[in-house]
């Protein structure tokens, strides 16, 4: 019977673990090797001492499925798989722990096939693993939100943000006119802002249902003067880029808008369908 190794490390042939910054660390970065050959992918993390030690383990052997990195440990002639995103919320939200980390991953497992929940990348970057890009929601609320964050093109930007148990949204338009800045339709009393010619919107989510509803809102809103997320008739811009497809621009504004003031943002009520 295999017995479960506890050596540790920064660096092995399957995979390297870097600090950034080396002092004071506000990230970890996870970095799989293929041959003893990094693999060019990076999965950022948020600095965390019990995460850092799991991750250094030697026994956590990494691959990868349908481009989600993954892991296997062998212990007592069993194999526990796990992703890297699981084992980093449940590091983050205080439910795994270095001593016990099969058996916790096991139980939170246990606890989100009981919910149907899945772990949301609030940004949709799969290798964006920090702390305010994870949640949990069900697997319907996961697409439904994903439907709309993975289409809105640029110049159009759209940021989220898990806070503090809510969901930040933050919205931006490129006005075409500076001059005719308008309201957005059926504002509900939100505020809308104008500075170097961009509109803006800051939103603030209770559960993830809303979350939903205040994304499909934002897609299907007009600021007057500015290019609207959708085209005239309803129907998504093809062509372009998405604002998330940057990790680093994804990082950075996420860090800015979990930095702002609860107070900043104007609270959206759940739209209830007729």
């Amino acid at each position: 019977m295999s017995k479960r190794k506890y050596t540790s490390s920064m660096e092995s042939n399957i995979r390297l673990l870097r600090r950034e910054p080396e002092s004071n660390p506000k990230y970890l970065i996870f970095t799989r090797k293929i041959g003893g050959e990094l693999e060019g992918i990076d999965e950022y993390l948020t600095y965390n001492p019990e995460l850092e030690k799991i991750l250094m383990l030697d026994c956590l052997r990494p691959y990868r499925n349908n481009g989600y990195l993954k892991f296997i440990v062998s212990s007592d002639g069993a194999e526990t798989r796990f992703t890297i995103y699981d084992l980093a919320y449940g590091c983050y939200s205080g439910i795994i722990h270095y001593d016990t980390y099969l058996e916790d991953i096991q139980r939170f497992f246990e606890h989100k096939h009981f919910h149907d929940y899945v772990i949301d990348h609030a940004d949709g970057i799969i290798t964006n693993h920090t702390v305010n890009n994870l949640s949990l929601m069900t697997s319907v609320e996961n697409k439904q939100k994903l439907d709309v964050v993975s289409r809105v093109k640029l110049p159009a930007r759209l940021s989220v943000a898990f806070v503090n148990g809510k969901y930040r949204v933050c919205v931006a338009e490129k006005m075409a006119n500076f001059h005719k800045l308008g309201m957005m339709l059926n504002q509900l009393g939100l505020s809308v802002c104008a500075d170097n010619a961009v509109a803006t919107m800051s939103l603030i989510c209770d559960c993830p249902e809303s979350l939903v509803n205040c994304l499909r809102y934002i897609s299907d809103g007009r600021i007057e003067g500015c290019v609207p997320i959708k085209t005239e008739k309803g129907q998504w811009r093809k062509e372009g880029e998405c604002w998330f497809e940057n990790i680093a621009r994804s990082l950075e504004s996420q860090s800015v808008i979990a930095q702002m003031n609860e107070a900043e943002f104007d609270k959206f009520e759940l739209l209830k369908s007729a």
